[in-house]
């Protein structure tokens, strides 16, 4: 079929049609002229023929502009590649109350310290506990251990090895507890972990008391102040049921143990499976009403730290820093859930001693460890993120 070549009176770029495209009309693709596509030529069929076979034409112009600009477009893509974008730089301006949030940043972190040491006090906690896990209790000599130590001690002081008739042997419930959990051959560490975490205790409630006290000229938006307050009070709550619940116990002053609040590690133990009624129960006088009590005081310890978020959450809010707001937000969800897991331990707990049932409980002691130790690190991590931000908004030109 032959090729019909016209060039475009306009511009006078040449064009190409095939030979039943005569008559009709065209638009230039450069200067957008329009013409009349004139009748095809005389002559025979030569090399623009073989060009247009099918009826496509090929504009060789074109083509060849076409890749050069292809090239010239690599080039350039090559050539931004090369080069590094630019860091963006979010601006922000200086807070009109900085002297109130420059406090606030100092406080925060004695809230940051007081929550790494309680990491720590967790993380010593969840050593001898699973040391136990491991380890061969041996629960008959580690009572007689206790039986014979108490018969020492009653001939050192002139008394009858054996107690009188209707009289009970004497010996440490706290070591006998601790021993349940940790094995006889780790008691000693176990207790040793105890007092550290007894001792680090009132140290980060004081860091936390402090940080509170920092942080009270915080501006008054969104509930933080009061937030500040019900946390101070709880931190007094709070070591209060330490004291009488922890270490006063400990320190022998009196024999009361609140056992799913002061050590829930028990109801994992080996001696409770097959039992008529869970260890606990032998020395509870009580157990409705213990583990309500128990359950209300694990809900007061927590409440502290997740507080500590929400605050964080509110006052992120005033500085409308929406991926604090977020981050906060699931570490509150965070806390909420490893209570969850606690209540769970304890309810499953109470329903028996089968063991079946004794491996569910470890299970979700260590869901609950785990959730427990995520909700710390994140809470941690929360407060550290809110203090950088604090001083990007404080020093925007830093």
């Amino acid at each position: 079929m032959n090729a019909i070549s016209v060039k475009c009176a306009g511009c006078g770029h040449a064009m190409k049609f095939a030979a039943d495209k005569a008559g009709r009309k065209a638009k230039c693709p450069k200067c957008e002229t329009v013409l009349t596509i004139p009748a095809p030529s005389a002559d025979g069929p030569g090399a623009e023929a073989e060009d247009a076979g099918y009826g496509v034409v090929v504009d060789h112009e074109l083509e060849e502009r076409r890749r050069q600009l292809e090239i010239a477009e690599r080039a350039r893509l090559l050539e931004l590649a090369k080069k590094k974008a630019p860091k963006i730089q979010k601006k922000f301006k200086s807070l009109p109350d900085a002297d109130q949030w420059e406090k606030v940043h100092f406080g925060l972190l004695f809230l940051f310290l007081g929550t790494c040491l309680w990491g720590f006090s967790h993380m010593l906690h969840g050593v001898w506990v699973g040391l136990g896990a491991v380890e061969f209790t041996d629960f008959s000599r580690l009572v007689t251990e206790q039986i014979e130590q108490t018969g020492k001690n009653r001939q050192d002081r002139g008394d009858p090895p054996i107690p009188e008739d209707g009289r009970f042997w004497q010996f440490s419930q706290f070591h006998l507890l601790v021993g349940m959990v940790a094995g006889r051959g780790f008691v000693t560490f176990a207790k040793f972990c105890i007092i550290v975490e007894l001792i680090l205790y009132p140290i980060y409630m004081l860091l936390w008391f402090l940080g509170y006290i920092l942080c009270l000229p915080v501006p008054r938006h969104h509930g933080a102040f009061g937030l500040l307050i019900f946390m101070m009070v709880l931190t007094g709550i709070n070591f209060l049921v330490w004291v009488f619940f922890k270490l006063i116990p400990v320190t022998g002053l009196y024999k009361y143990y609140l056992i799913p609040y002061f050590i829930p590690e028990l109801l994992t133990a080996e001696y409770n499976m097959e039992r008529v009624y869970p260890i606990f129960m032998m020395w509870s006088a009580s157990p409705f009403f213990e583990s309500l009590l128990a359950m209300l005081l694990q809900l007061l310890a927590t409440l502290q730290p997740v507080m500590m978020s929400i605050f964080v959450w509110s006052a992120a809010r005033t500085l409308k820093a929406t991926r604090v707001e977020a981050n906060a937000e699931g570490v509150t969800q965070t806390g909420f859930n490893q209570y969850f897991l606690w209540f769970c331990l304890l309810m499953f707990g109470l329903c028996g001693t089968t063991p079946v049932l004794i491996w569910v409980l470890r299970v979700f002691l260590w869901l609950w460890y785990g959730a427990l130790l995520m909700f710390i690190t994140r809470s941690a991590l929360l407060l550290w993120r809110f203090r950088e931000l604090l001083d990007t908004r404080l020093n925007p030109e830093g």
